[in-house]
C-alpha cells in the first residue's frame, strides 16, 4: 500500500484504504467534497462511508520496537571495542 491506497487487482481500480460505503460518516455535513478535500488519496474513494475493514493486517504502530530509542550508537560501539575491558 502506497499513500494509503492500493491497487484492486479484481476490479483494476485504485482503492482508498479505509473507504466502506456501509459506514457513512456519521457527522453532519462531514460528507466527502473531493474539490476541497486536503487529503489527495481520499479523492480516490467513491463514497463517503470509513471503517478499518479492509485492513487485514497489523501496522507498524501496533508492534513493540525492538531496541529502545538512542540505545545503540556507533560512539558506544567504538567505546566497547577501544575499552580493554569492554570487548568480550
Amino acid at each position: 500500500m502506497v499513500g494509503n491506497v492500493w491497487l484492486d487487482r479484481n476490479s483494476g481500480e485504485l482503492t482508498y484504504n479505509i473507504e466502506d460505503p456501509r459506514y457513512p460518516v456519521l457527522s453532519k455535513d462531514a460528507g466527502v467534497d473531493k474539490s476541497t478535500e486536503v487529503d489527495p488519496t481520499q479523492k480516490t474513494a467513491r463514497s463517503d462511508g470509513r471503517s478499518p475493514a479492509r485492513i487485514l493486517v497489523s501496522t507498524f504502530s501496533e508492534y513493540p520496537p525492538r531496541q529502545k530509542p538512542a540505545s545503540f550508537s556507533l560512539d558506544k560501539v567504538m567505546e566497547k571495542l577501544t575499552d580493554p575491558g569492554g570487548a568480550t
